[in-house]
């Protein structure tokens, strides 16, 4: 996905999961890919899903969260 984005000049930085607190004030969105929405709201995704959305929230930093949709 990072590639697919820099390809079409959007700037993507890839960080590991004991980065993503040090570097999120430096960060102005976060993307988040989910397996499966469920009908109250909630996701199912990746295990440092979870650790970069708490980072966001201490930093106020948009979340946005993107799944396929199905028939």
């Amino acid at each position: 996905m990072a590639k697919a984005l820099a390809k079409h000049g959007i700037p993507t930085i890839i960080v590991p999961d004991s980065n993503i607190y040090a570097l999120m004030p430096r960060v102005t969105k976060v993307l988040l890919g989910a397996h499966a929405v469920l009908a109250n709201g909630g996701f199912f995704a990746v295990s440092g899903a979870v650790l970069a959305a708490m980072a966001a929230r201490a930093h106020s930093t948009p979340v946005v969260v993107v799944a396929g949709q199905y028939k």
